[in-house]
């Protein structure tokens, strides 16, 4: 484990989490089939991708990111840190019934919302789950737990968020299959894949493969391979000495129009446009995270301010 990523789990309550502070940086796509991750911006801005929206986020701005949402956030000033906390969709299931799941349309905050006192709550819950688990005292591990359960009930409670249908319950075998599935595709993401190649590779047919991609990673198996090779993508653009075309036939692309298209379709412009817009003060060549100590000034600033609820007002 990461020393300044700090891993909380309570298997009785079905809630396994974890928190750090984040350096915003360039693009790092990703998505998590069974957790929420919930960002608060605690100095500079970020730009942030979700889905097909693209926003931007100041400081002690908001979001919420449902499981398996496709989501990147990039820096446009120096410094720019966010408190991350993910968490399993597992801890929402003592409310819901088999096959359901909560969703959070639209939780994020802004200039004209961010004084909000949901938000304000939220803040609150954040910075004392992370103090609390950022420490050895001998409670740090309750606190933790209750600002991490208290976290969860002011989501349920302040946003009453609508039930959805989740995708249905696979078997062990099942599970196991799509693990390899998932291996093989980013081993060779770079070469032309089809679903009859995976079905080969697993010895099932196309149909069963297609199937089993929608059931269980809630998209396609072509939507799935187009993530994976903008993730990687992403990486080769922090490298201004490479040409699109080249990043884009290094990835698995057919062509450098259809890499501007993917590119487009989800972050809103194209390869050229974002490689113009990102700093190269603020690049990361990797898919890690430069994590930042919670005893950090900046840091410390924020988390004693939004503990202290009365503070948090405009300024």
């Amino acid at each position: 484990m990461e020393k300044d990523c700090h891993e909380l789990q309570y298997p009785r309550d079905n809630l396994y989490l974890s928190c750090y502070v984040n350096e915003s940086l360039n693009y790092r796509y990703h998505w998590h089939p069974a957790e929420y991750e919930f960002q608060l911006v605690l100095c500079g801005k970020q730009e942030f991708c979700c889905g097909k929206e693209n926003f931007v986020m100041e400081e002690d701005d908001l979001v919420l990111v449902e499981p398996n949402a496709g989501h990147a956030s990039f820096s446009t000033t120096l410094n720019t840190r966010a408190l991350v906390i993910r968490f399993s969709a597992l801890a929402f299931q003592p409310f819901l019934k088999k096959g359901e799941s909560f969703s959070f349309p639209g939780l994020r905050s802004s200039v004209d919302t961010r004084r909000d006192p949901r938000y304000t709550r939220l803040r609150f819950y954040a910075a004392r789950l992370l103090d609390a688990a950022s420490r050895k005292s001998s409670y740090s591990q309750l606190a933790a737990k209750g600002s991490a359960q208290l976290l969860l009930a002011t989501l349920l409670e302040d946003w009453d968020p609508p039930v959805t249908a989740t995708q249905p319950e696979q078997n062990e075998a099942q599970q196991e299959l799509m693990q390899r599935l998932a291996r093989y595709m980013e081993e060779h993401y770079q070469e032309k894949i089809t679903l009859e190649d995976l079905a080969r590779f697993s010895q099932y047919n196309r149909t069963y493969i297609s199937t089993l991609f929608k059931n269980m990673v809630g998209i396609n198996f072509y939507d799935y391979l187009m993530r994976i090779r903008l993730k990687y993508a992403l990486l080769d653009l922090a490298d201004d000495k490479k040409n699109l075309t080249r990043i884009a036939l290094d990835n698995g692309f057919s062509d450098l129009k259809s890499f501007n298209s993917r590119f487009r379709e989800i972050f809103q412009y194209s390869p050229a446009q974002y490689r113009q817009r990102v700093s190269r003060d603020c690049v990361l060549h990797a898919l890690g995270r430069r994590l930042v100590p919670v005893e950090d000034p900046l840091v410390r600033e924020k988390l004693e301010r939004f503990m202290d609820i009365r503070n948090d007002s405009p300024h």
